[in-house]
């Protein structure tokens, strides 16, 4: 009884606190920027570009966390580098990368998330009462199970942070999938290992916010013997205005034909609209 009573309890932890997370105003003056920001109903959001260098707009971001009194966390990677807090109404998140000779900036502001513990009374049966009632006012409160009206998909905009592994962003094409969803598209041809490119979107699109669905790379054989990395592939996904709801989706594709050829790499930016919980009318 007391291992059922424990998985109750992790069900009920984690409880959202539904107030409308708000980006500070002293988040958005960045010196010289042309912040341009956007608004959901779960997030919000803004992004700009700088000519300054990825670690100049760190300790500008490190130096003003600093001067309101809020406790960060700092982190880096090849990609650049980001700092998250905990604000009165929020979950600030801040992702600097280096974009030519500058940095691309994106500010974001999410639910905040509290815990929230049942206590015993002492009584089994009316704990165990208490815990479940306390798990479904936590999932409505975090929309799991709720029903959300129809959405139109996110904007059709290839994000600037979407490179070349070799740096810079490719040529890109307006297309759909067989569904019909808008699509954009691109491709280019690399020489760097195949391993390489798996990890280099792999970390991309998880820097950037994106949840990992999938992503292989697979060893191929030719007709002389040599085995070979074939083909792999990387897909995430996010949903700016939270789940369920409109979607963006990346896949990237990479494959050659024979040892030593270079490598074909596809890139596919797909946005998908919401259809609405059963029984809600578009």
């Amino acid at each position: 009884m007391k291992v059922f009573l424990a998985g109750i309890a992790m069900l009920v932890a984690p409880a959202c606190l539904r107030c409308q997370p708000v980006l500070p105003a002293w988040l958005l003056t960045y010196p010289g920027a042309n912040v341009t920001r956007q608004n959901l109903s779960a997030m919000s959001a803004a992004s700009f570009t700088t000519n300054d260098p990825p670690q100049s707009v760190f300790d500008y971001y490190q130096q003003l966390f600093g001067e309101q009194g809020l406790s960060y966390s700092p982190s880096t990677n090849r990609f650049g580098a980001g700092i998250k807090a905990t604000a009165d109404c929020g979950e600030l998140s801040i992702s600097i990368s280096s974009r030519g000779s500058g940095s691309a900036v994106r500010l974001s502001c999410g639910v905040k998330l509290q815990p929230r513990v049942a206590k015993s009374t002492g009584n089994y049966p009316q704990d165990v009462a208490n815990m479940l009632e306390m798990h479904r006012q936590a999932a409505a409160e975090m929309g799991i199970g709720r029903a959300r009206p129809a959405a139109p998909a996110p904007p059709l905009e290839w994000p600037t942070w979407l490179e070349r592994v070799q740096g810079g962003v490719p040529a890109v094409q307006r297309g759909s999938d067989q569904a019909g969803n808008g699509m954009l598209k691109a491709q280019y041809v690399s020489s760097v290992p195949m391993s390489q490119i798996f990890a280099f979107y792999k970390e991309l699109l998880q820097a950037n916010g994106y949840q990992i669905n999938r992503g292989t790379v697979q060893t191929g054989r030719t007709q002389s013997g040599v085995k070979q990395n074939a083909l792999g592939s990387v897909e995430g996904s996010v949903y700016p205005d939270g789940f369920p709801g409109p979607r963006i989706e990346i896949r990237v594709d990479f494959s050659r034909n024979y040892v030593n050829e270079p490598i074909s790499v596809r890139i596919r930016f797909t946005t998908f609209d919401y259809k609405g919980s059963p029984g809600l009318s578009r």
